[in-house]
C-alpha cells in the first residue's frame, strides 16, 4: 500500500491542502486529535442553504482509497427522513462525485454511499448499517474505482464494510480531488420540504489517501500525564494495602500479648 497523501494537522494549519471551502461554515485546527496533538474542526450553521466546511487535495487516479477519523458532535441521530450530510467526497473531472455520508431513511440514521449516477443513493442499494457512533472517534474509509466498466464503491466503518455497489462506471472520468470534512449538507432545495435546518460540528484527523486499502490505525496511547496519574494512583493503592497489612499485623501482635 502506497500512501499518496496524508495529514494529521500537526503543523497547526491546512497548508498541505490545495483548497479549503467554507460556505456558511468554519474551519479551525484545534487541540482535539485522534492522535498527536491537533485535529481539524469543521462546523456549519443552521441553514436551509448549501453549507460546507472542507479541505481538498488534488489527486489524479481512476481508483483510490480515502480514510480519516471523525468525531461527530451533537448532530446524531438525524430526526427527519432525507436529512443527510457528507464527510468524504471524491470529485471527478466532469464534476460527478462519490460521497461517504450519513442519511436518515425510513426512520433510521444510516451510513451511506451517496453519489452521481450510476452510484445514486435513491435506489437504496448503498445504504449501510445504522449509525451508532456519537461523540467518539470513528474510522471512515471510502474506496472507489471509476473510468471502468467494472466500477465499484465501498464504504468501511472501523474496518467493517458497511455498504457496497458495483456498476458500469466507464462514463465517470478519473478522480481529480479528495475532500474531507463537512463536504455537504442537505437543504430544503435539494431534499423534501420536511428536511430540518440543523448545524453540524465534526472533527477530522489522520486523513490518508492511498492506492489500496488503508484500514484503522492502532489506537494511540493515552497522554503521558494520564499515564503518570495512573501510575501514581496504582502506587498509592499499593502503599495503602501495605499500610493496612502492617496495621493488622501490629494489632494481631498486640492481641497475642
Amino acid at each position: 500500500m502506497a500512501r499518496i497523501f496524508e495529514d494529521g494537522f500537526e503543523s497547526g494549519d491546512t497548508s498541505k491542502w490545495d483548497a479549503e471551502t467554507t460556505t456558511l461554515g468554519t474551519l479551525e485546527v484545534v487541540n482535539k486529535p485522534y492522535a498527536g496533538s491537533k485535529g481539524l474542526k469543521c462546523a456549519t450553521q443552521p441553514t436551509n442553504q448549501t453549507a460546507n466546511a472542507r479541505v481538498e487535495k488534488n489527486i489524479s487516479a481512476d481508483e483510490l482509497w480515502a480514510r480519516a477519523y471523525f468525531w461527530i458532535d451533537e448532530t446524531l441521530p438525524l430526526t427527519v427522513d432525507y436529512d443527510r450530510f457528507y464527510i468524504i467526497r471524491l470529485q471527478t473531472a466532469t464534476e460527478k462525485y462519490i460521497d461517504a455520508g450519513i442519511v436518515r431513511v425510513s426512520g433510521a440514521t444510516k451510513w451511506a454511499i451517496i453519489g452521481s449516477e450510476p452510484f445514486d443513493i435513491w435506489d437504496g442499494t448503498q445504504l449501510g448499517t445504522e449509525v451508532t457512533q456519537k461523540s467518539e472517534w470513528v474510522c471512515v474509509e471510502l474506496h472507489a474505482k471509476v473510468n471502468n466498466s467494472e466500477g465499484a464503491v465501498e464504504l468501511y466503518i472501523n474496518d467493517q464494510k458497511v455498504a457496497y455497489m458495483d456498476a458500469d462506471a466507464s462514463a465517470i472520468d478519473g478522480i481529480t480531488s479528495v475532500m474531507f470534512g463537512m463536504t455537504g449538507k442537505a437543504t430544503t432545495e435539494s431534499a423534501p420540504p420536511s428536511a430540518t435546518e440543523y448545524p453540524v460540528t465534526l472533527y477530522v484527523d489522520q486523513c490518508v489517501v492511498a492506492d489500496s486499502y488503508i484500514g484503522a490505525e492502532v489506537p494511540p496511547p493515552p497522554p503521558l500525564s494520564e499515564q503518570i496519574n495512573e501510575m501514581m494512583n496504582t502506587m498509592i493503592s499499593l502503599m495503602m494495602v501495605v499500610l493496612i497489612i502492617r496495621m493488622m499485623s501490629s494489632m494481631l501482635k498486640g492481641l497475642k500479648k
